[in-house]
């Protein structure tokens, strides 16, 4: 390692980002077990109190307050807790939410779901299966960019729905879908009577007061400031302990700490480097994410059509060096060499893994006959270490690398807005997409939403048609080992890590464990959550 390299390398170990662009299922390990690092909890002998405030840090401000929109964290953390899903997948078993029952014909090709009874959304109207219903048509409309359409499009067409009656729909699909049951978990139900009409919802004044069902429902907002939701005492699991939940913005994780340490802020993630830090005043919870993070390798601008060149790319890049900069050690993440997550059902590590070759690069860059390549590496906020980072891997091998900073606006912009993904060539990203491998498709298949790296290949999008609906799981597991295996040697991304979150939290606050510590927003049922005096 040079000098240069070897001083942001130090640099970088003192820093984490985290950026995500989606979130699936709640995941098991491939054991059945959460591979916990630690559990480290502070005693707290005070008694269980109703009421209260608990109070976390977010890094910025939110976004389009929808389900259907929003991909950072802030967003999808608020959608969790203020729209109730209909069910999460546990393995084989099914956590009802909103729904009573879900099941499908012997043929596969229509599923029936059942509505809980007495459901009603936070402004008192009752929930029921004209809501799903309106829900799923404004998904499926083109005109209202539903990054979820796509999931409910097959190569013979697309999903329907049909009202049974007032509890009961039937989903209807030209084709079998194994992973059908994961892609319903993905549906966030919102209100016909508050949404229905609007001709464009995602920039709908509307979703300045979001009207959901879940265990929380939207307060106020200051901009740049906090967020507040307050509890929905009709929640259908019962009304939560806390009275409110306050997101605090604080986009500087050394401010955010001192905030901690002040009692200021109550929960927030921390880096690996702050673990024993905090582990005498606060209860350490580490987790698997289940996410990837990776480099996009972007086609979208032109200058990379040349597989060469992102093999070259790829090679250049030194994997190990870069996980035990953001996380120390592989006690907080191992490397990644699939574009599955780890715990993704046929995940293969049998692919290309481009492990650090400089000199491989080079002689792939000399094939390439491209010359006097120069690339711009887009990022989001200040952090830009593990940028300078990879500016320096790719200036060994001849390659200009300009790093662009953004705001995290205008950085999501770039990476989702079709006539915005010309901007740059490189970025670093990261996505949660669950156990079913059906999902990864949005990433990957032609002209898809969720395709921020311009990827096309014609003989993997009929392969990831045609394992969708394949019933044999050896013949299933074999398309999915090929999907893999085809799209890293294309290298439209870089696989680097599945990392492990840390969350730091007040021990006045219990009932952790039972509120199921989740992938983005750190918990799943902040209902479960209570105060201790």
């Amino acid at each position: 390692m040079n000098k240069k390299r070897m001083a942001i390398f130090l640099i970088l170990i003192l820093s984490t980002m985290f950026i995500f662009i989606a979130c699936g299922d709640e995941n098991e390990s491939n054991d059945g077990e959460d591979k916990e690092v630690s559990n480290d909890q502070v005693e707290s002998d005070g008694e269980k109190v109703e009421g209260g405030q608990m109070v976390f840090r977010v890094g910025e401000d939110s976004r389009v307050i929808h389900p259907l929109y929003g991909n950072d964290r802030t967003t999808l953390t608020l959608v969790n807790h203020i729209f109730a899903p209909l069910y999460n997948l546990k393995g084989e078993d099914i956590d009802y939410w909103l729904a009573e029952s879900i099941e499908p014909s012997e043929d596969y090709l229509s599923y029936d779901l059942k509505l809980k009874e007495g459901l009603t959304w936070h402004d008192g109207e009752a929930l029921d299966a004209d809501d799903l219903i309106f829900t799923f048509n404004t998904i499926m409309d083109k005109k209202q960019g539903s990054h979820l359409r796509d999931s409910f499009v097959t190569s013979k067409g697309e999903v329907k729905i049909e009202k049974i009656d007032e509890l009961n729909v039937k989903f209807i699909l030209p084709e079998v879908q194994i992973g059908f049951l994961d892609t319903i978990g993905g549906i966030r139900m919102f209100p016909e009577h508050v949404y229905g009409g609007i001709e464009n919802i995602q920039t709908s004044d509307v979703n300045n007061n979001p009207v959901g069902s879940g265990a929380f429902k939207f307060k106020e907002r200051k901009a740049g400031e906090t967020l507040t939701l307050s509890k929905f005492d009709e929640f259908f699991k019962g009304s939560p302990h806390l009275d409110e939940v306050v997101y605090r913005i604080i986009p500087e994780a050394a401010s955010a700490e001192i905030a901690l340490q002040n009692g200021e802020i109550d929960a927030m993630s921390i880096s690996a480097d702050k673990v024993e830090k905090f582990e005498e005043s606060a209860n350490i919870l580490a987790f698997d994410e289940d996410r990837l993070d990776y480099l996009i390798i972007n086609q979208n601008g032109g200058k990379l059509g040349d597989k060469k060149v992102r093999q070259a790319i790829a090679y250049a890049i030194d994997r190990e060096e870069l996980l035990k900069a953001d996380y120390l050690s592989t006690d907080y993440a191992k490397p990644a060499y699939s574009f599955f997550a780890d715990k993704t059902m046929y995940k293969t590590d049998d692919v290309e893994k481009y492990e650090y070759d400089v000199e491989k690069a080079k002689e792939l860059m000399k094939e390439s006959g491209v010359n006097n390549l120069s690339l711009t590496l887009a990022y989001g906020g200040d952090d830009n270490v593990r940028e300078l980072l990879v500016q320096q891997y790719l200036e060994e091998i001849g390659i200009n690398v300009e790093l662009k900073a953004m705001d995290m606006s205008s950085f999501f912009q770039a990476l989702f807005e079709e006539d915005h993904q010309d901007e740059y060539d490189l970025a670093f990203n990261g996505y949660i997409y669950g156990k079913e491998p059906s999902t990864y498709a949005q990433v990957f298949k032609t002209d898809s939403m969720n395709n921020v790296s311009g990827y096309k290949n014609e003989e993997v999008d009929k392969l990831w048609d045609e394992a969708a609906k394949e019933k044999d799981a050896t013949k299933r597991e074999e398309l999915y080992k090929e999907i893999q295996e085809k799209i890293m040697k294309d290298a439209p991304m870089y696989p680097i890590d599945y990392g492990y979150v840390i969350v730091a939290v007040d021990p006045k606050f219990q009932g952790l464990e039972e509120a199921e510590p989740a992938p983005i927003h750190m918990f799943n049922d902040l209902s479960q959550i209570y105060m201790v005096e």
